[in-house]
């Protein structure tokens, strides 16, 4: 394991104020030796955990193998049973729980009209939680317009993102 100087950098991180120019500067070089003690731990990590990260794996992928046919054929079989107790509940056929078996019932919504849906918030019919705004969408539109956006009821945001490299 490297000898870290990171403590001194840490105590000079935690204790430098960012007041002027000069101390935006030096503030970037003791990030920049942070990320070069980060670089050098992560890698003599990585060199130690080679070997066994190997053996884990390949042990991994030897169960891995004996398990898909398992997996397989259990959630074959698992959906095989599911279509015919719905066919038969169906067909108003009782089906009893099967030795070391159970059943639940499994409820979901699935949006077939979203207008519709908009509408029913707007109406105050549904409370406005049942829609999501889509946040990756309207993200990509504000990284493209940016301060230009223009969609009612969202606001462009920017915030500054420093990044240091090790080197």
């Amino acid at each position: 394991m490297p000898d870290p100087t990171t403590p001194v950098l840490f105590e000079l991180a935690l204790d430098h104020q960012v007041t002027d120019q000069d101390s935006y500067e030096t503030a970037a070089a003791i990030m920049r030796g942070l990320r070069q003690e980060q670089v050098a731990i992560d890698t003599a990590e990585a060199v130690e955990l080679r070997p066994v990260m190997r053996e884990v794996a390949d042990i991994r992928a030897r169960y891995t193998a004996d398990r898909e046919p398992i997996k397989e054929a259990d959630t074959d079989l698992k959906e095989r049973m599911e279509r015919y107790a719905d066919i038969a509940r169906a067909n108003g056929v009782e089906v009893k729980r099967a030795a070391s078996t159970t059943t639940r019932t499994l409820w979901s919504a699935e949006v077939t009209d979203l207008r519709a849906l908009a509408e029913a918030v707007l109406d105050e019919v549904v409370p406005l939680r049942f829609l999501q705004a889509n946040q990756k969408e309207l993200s990509a539109a504000a990284r493209a317009a940016k301060s230009d956006l223009d969609i009612p009821g969202v606001q462009a945001r920017s915030r500054l993102s420093i990044g240091v490299s090790a080197r």
